[in-house]
Parts: structure tokens; C-alpha cells; sequence
């Protein structure tokens, strides 16, 4: 069985490596470093960005979608 690291130390983990970097890059003027970095952390955000509505309109179509099936299990049962 492999060990494996729970999420929240994998998130963690990950946040520090970015901190450093950024910090390294900044205090050493490694100009392309910071600039990568920082595309590659907007690209991450503009992606998120553009998850957002479909995730969202989803969620409230299954919501929908399972209200109105309650609704047919409450007229069963009341016998309408």
C-alpha cells in the first residue's frame, strides 16, 4: 500500500512552493521566473472564472430536477 499525503497537506505543500518561488524570484530579479508565474497563476484563475457559470447553472438544474421529483413523491403519497 503507498502512502499518500492527505489533501489539505497537499494544498499546503503547494502553497509554500509557490510562496518560496515567488519570493526567490523576486528577491533575485529573475524577471522571467515572476513573469511565468505570474501567467501561469492568471491562466489558472481565467480558467476558474470560466468554470463558474456552467458549474453553477448545473447545479441549479439538478437542484430543479430533484425538487420536482419530490414533488411527484409527495403527490404519490398524498394520493393526488
Amino acid at each position: 500500500m503507498k502512502f499518500r499525503f492527505s489533501f489539505g497537506v497537499q494544498v499546503f505543500v503547494g502553497m509554500a512552493v509557490g510562496l518560496l518561488l515567488g519570493l526567490l524570484a523576486r528577491s533575485q530579479g529573475i524577471a522571467g521566473l515572476a513573469e511565468a508565474l505570474r501567467i501561469i497563476g492568471e491562466s489558472f484563475v481565467q480558467l476558474l472564472k470560466v468554470l463558474v457559470v456552467p458549474l453553477v447553472f448545473t447545479a441549479i438544474v439538478a437542484s430543479i430536477a430533484a425538487l420536482r421529483d419530490l414533488t411527484n413523491s409527495a403527490g404519490l403519497v398524498v394520493g393526488h
